[in-house]
């Protein structure tokens, strides 16, 4: 061509497409509620031309309510190019939203798609509060044998409530109630003491279909019944003692109290009481530091159990050196100070070489006890001593 010549081209079916990455777009449908309770939320995600190789794993769920699971399908126009992506499985409330990173996907120019773009698709998701026991937290121990249980029907209408209550699943050897609606509590009595399991099925109606939940609870775990004074191996302070019993809550229907210088012997005391008693004053035990046997029978729902004690006797080599025995002579007598509450025998003797028994006495609580000797108006001397009663 002669120079100066201007040279024009025409070029046809050239896409500018070719060499640039496809694009993605989010928007939230325009039946998609931006608030919803429904655990399903729907996106539509749209690239600027067709692909291939995208599915639910390609999906990034965001926000705070982040789903578990999810389906895509392909929508209109169905040529690859627009899709419905359905997020689920949020498991708290909060913000639903996606997002698609880039290279998810390939275009038919064969490039893998640019990071999407959200126009506004954010969700909220509000989690219903579905019915259930309210008082106990699930797998805590219960506070005795008498438990009130309440429950609620929370963010749901109930028509009524089975409540089943035993020591199995699904049991009711406990309780098997049936409530209205309105009602959302009930007492339960007689749960067990030894820390098994009790177990709880709550059933409700709502809108006419029956929904169930499980939950296990331990039983309180009380000490058995027994003495609680005085405390076990202890030296008893004198010759009478208050013997003190509890049940611990197991209901006890007998007690039977032996106390005796032997084990299993009845020799001091054979007592029967009704489980209604819880003490008894034991009088005249020993005050020579030998041991005392109790044994505790006590009936429950016709079972026979027991416990032994072992105490010592007061008196002995080995009692308190702030308590010496002494003998005090008094205006018309003597006066003993000891132990208190204990028996001591008092002697006498006109020699000091012979010794004859005057007198058993038995000391106060402060361990004082005064005796009067008529003799001692006609003997022109007389030596006096004092020892624990054998």
């Amino acid at each position: 061509m002669p120079a100066g010549s201007i040279h024009v081209y025409e070029f046809h079916n050239i896409s500018l497409s070719a060499t640039v990455a496809p694009t993605v777009v989010i928007t939230r449908p325009l039946d998609q509620p931006t608030t919803t309770t429904t655990p399903s939320v729907r996106f539509n995600v749209h690239f600027s031309q067709p692909v291939t190789g995208f599915d639910i794993n390609d999906v990034v769920s965001t926000g705070l309510a982040v789903a578990t699971g999810g389906l895509v399908d392909d929508i209109y126009p169905y040529d690859g190019s627009a899709f419905e992506v359905t997020v689920q499985g949020m498991t708290a409330s909060g913000n639903v939203s996606i997002s698609i990173p880039a290279g998810s996907a390939i275009g038919v120019n064969g490039i893998a798609n640019a990071l999407a773009v959200d126009l506004g698709s954010t969700v909220h998701y509000a989690q219903l509060l579905e019915p259930g026991l309210t008082s106990l937290a699930p797998g805590s121990s219960l506070p005795g044998t008498s438990v009130t249980f309440t429950w609620s029907g929370n963010d749901f209408v109930v028509d009524r409530w089975f409540v089943d209550i035993g020591s199995q699943p699904g049991w009711t050897d406990y309780l098997e109630g049936n409530y209205p609606g309105g009602q959302t509590s009930a007492t339960v009595n007689g749960l067990p003491l030894n820390g098994s399991a009790v177990h709880v099925r709550l059933t409700y109606l709502v809108a006419g279909q029956w929904f169930e939940t499980d939950y296990q609870y331990q039983s309180f775990t009380a000490p058995a019944p027994g003495l609680i004074t005085p405390a076990n191996n202890v030296k008893l302070s004198g010759a009478n003692i208050q013997f003190q019993w509890a049940d611990n809550g197991h209901g006890v229907d007998l007690w039977l109290l032996d106390v005796g210088t032997t084990l299993e012997g009845s020799d001091l005391l054979e007592g029967n009481y009704p489980g209604t008693q819880t003490s008894v004053q034991v009088n005249g035990l020993p005050t020579n530091g030998e041991t005392i046997y109790v044994r505790l029978w006590y009936v429950i729902e016709g079972m026979w159990n027991w416990v032994d004690y072992e105490f010592t006797a007061a008196g002995g080599s080995a009692d308190n050196p702030q308590t010496p025995l002494t003998l005090v002579p008094r205006s018309g007598g003597l006066e003993l100070q000891g132990a208190a509450d204990t028996n001591y025998v008092i002697e006498y003797s006109t020699d000091l070489s012979s010794w004859s028994q005057l007198t058993s006495v038995t000391t106060n609580a402060t361990g004082r006890v005064v005796y009067n000797d008529p003799a001692t108006t006609r003997a022109a001397m007389r030596f006096y001593r004092a020892r624990a009663s054998a």
